[in-house]
C-alpha cells in the first residue's frame, strides 16, 4: 500500500500540553545537536533554539554538510560525538 493513499489508516496526532518546546529547560540529559547548513534551513534552526533553551545542549552547525551527516561525514561526526562525551561520568 502507498504510504500517501488517503484510504490508508493514518493515526491522530497527539499534542503534549504543555508543548515541549515550552519545556526544554527541564532536560537533564546532555544533548548534542549536528546539522548541516546545507540541509533545510529549520534543522540548523533547531539545533541552535536547543543550544539556547536547554541546559547542557550544544550545537554543531556545520556549513560543509546537508541531510546525512553520518554518510556525508562519518568520522568527523564520531570525534564530535566522542569528544562531547569524553568529559561525562562514565556508566557502570
Amino acid at each position: 500500500m502507498d504510504l500517501l493513499d488517503p484510504s490508508r489508516p493514518q493515526g491522530r496526532p497527539i499534542r503534549p500540553d504543555p508543548p515541549a518546546s515550552t519545556r526544554l529547560a527541564d532536560l537533564r540529559c546532555p544533548i548534542l545537536a549536528v546539522a548541516g547548513a546545507l540541509d533545510v534551513s529549520e534543522v540548523a534552526v533547531t539545533a541552535r533554539h536547543l543550544e539556547e533553551h536547554a541546559p547542557n545542549a550544544r550545537a554543531l552547525v556545520w556549513p560543509d554538510v546537508a541531510h546525512m551527516i553520518g554518510m556525508e561525514q562519518p568520522e568527523r561526526l564520531t570525534d564530535a560525538i566522542v569528544a562531547f562525551l569524553a568529559p561525562m561520568d562514565r556508566w557502570s
